[in-house]
């Protein structure tokens, strides 16, 4: 190679290592930009879609499902926090400005975003996942069988409280009395 060959790559190195603390800044702000689309975007595709409701799943599901949503949220804003603070310097006062001391400053600063950005990067992985796992349960859950509801009904002379049942015939039947009148629907019987 030439001399200014070497000249140029060895411009193109001492600019890397210049440029360290630069250049996480600028992949935190894309990570963090990049977590924000992905989870707005699949927010959207989740309120678009209408995913079952919570009270429609099983209890255990349920349970399971709100424990992932806590752990997705606290992921996601971790992740978010460290993006953040990486891809942003914090303003700190000094007394000591000679070149050895403000380097030194300088590679501590980019080792630090590094690190803050390697933790982001897998929080928010974690929480994508907890959120891409826990639609798939919500999605692919049957919902939990209906409770019956028990009704309040005149019959007879008197008023009869409790869980409608099927006569042979198809009406229906309450405490072995024929529903003929109307009924009222309640949480349950007095």
């Amino acid at each position: 190679m030439s001399r200014e060959e070497d000249e140029y790559w060895e411009g193109k190195i001492l600019e890397a290592r210049r440029g360290q603390l630069d250049t996480v800044r600028k992949a935190a702000a894309g990570w963090s930009a990049l977590l924000t689309a992905v989870l707005g975007a699949f927010a959207t595709v989740t309120f678009a879609s209408g995913l079952t409701g919570m009270n429609d799943l099983p209890v255990g599901v349920r349970s399971i499902v709100r424990i992932g949503i806590a752990i997705a949220a606290i992921a996601v804003l971790l992740a978010t926090i460290l993006a953040g603070a990486a891809a942003n310097a914090f303003p700190r006062k000094t007394n000591d400005l000679t070149v050895d001391a403000f380097r030194t400053a300088h590679k501590e600063r980019a080792t630090r975003a590094l690190k803050r950005l390697k933790w982001s990067m897998g929080f928010g992985v974690a929480g994508a996942v907890v959120v891409v796992a826990g639609s798939f349960v919500v999605l692919f859950t049957d919902k939990a069988p209906a409770k019956p509801q028990p009704v309040i009904a005149p019959a007879g002379g008197k008023v009869y409280c409790g869980v409608p049942s099927a006569a042979p015939d198809g009406s229906l039947m309450l405490a072995n009395v024929p529903l003929t009148g109307d009924v009222i629907v309640v949480a349950k019987c007095p």
